[in-house]
């Protein structure tokens, strides 16, 4: 199902966002000079309402292309962690600039699941201002690795990469089974 602006951003005032318990220091979601971004879960999409601030600008009064495109795989990445309960890579990502997007402008950012195979999964995701009119939209392969493969990533433990993932899904789990 397609939601206009104004049904989330009537969903996000009446709703609570969904939880982060990562303990990391995630420039898009949890670093203290990073983005700060929150999301929220209705029905397989994955949505945040976001303000690019001036210090994240491009040109003039533009947002940061690369601030635009983190935001989309941000959107992306928990797109697949809340449908899918797992963590994923990306693997290859496109981005159509339809529109420009402004500083200190409220923006919608949606991302949906096109399709999913055992060990990839390819995202829809797009931003839209507050009349609906999409601005930049992108395409995202990802791949969805095992424990063994995210420990050799992460340069852990696989028994590193159980707690975190215990950490972050066990909560979002619980809230998405409350919500329904």
């Amino acid at each position: 199902m397609e939601y206009n602006a104004n049904d989330l951003m009537e969903y996000i005032a009446h709703n609570p966002a969904l939880p982060n318990n990562y303990s990391g220091d995630c420039f898009a979601c949890k670093n203290p000079s990073g983005l700060n971004l929150k999301f929220w879960y209705l029905d397989g999409i994955v949505f945040t309402k976001y303000r690019i601030p001036s210090k994240y600008r491009g040109f003039q009064s533009l947002g940061h292309g690369g601030i635009i495109a983190t935001i989309l795989d941000e959107v992306s990445a928990w797109t697949i962690s809340a449908n899918l309960k797992r963590l994923g890579v990306t693997q290859h990502f496109s981005l159509n600039y339809l529109k420009p997007i402004y500083i200190n402008e409220d923006i919608l950012v949606q991302g949906k699941i096109g399709s999913h195979e055992k060990t990839h999964v390819i995202i829809h995701s797009h931003i839209k201002n507050l009349d609906d009119r999409i601005l930049v939209e992108s395409n995202s392969t990802w791949t969805l690795p095992n424990k063994e493969i995210l420990a050799n990533l992460f340069r852990t433990s696989e028994g590193e990469v159980e707690q975190i993932m215990s950490e972050f899904f066990d909560p979002l789990e619980e809230f998405l089974l409350v919500s329904k």
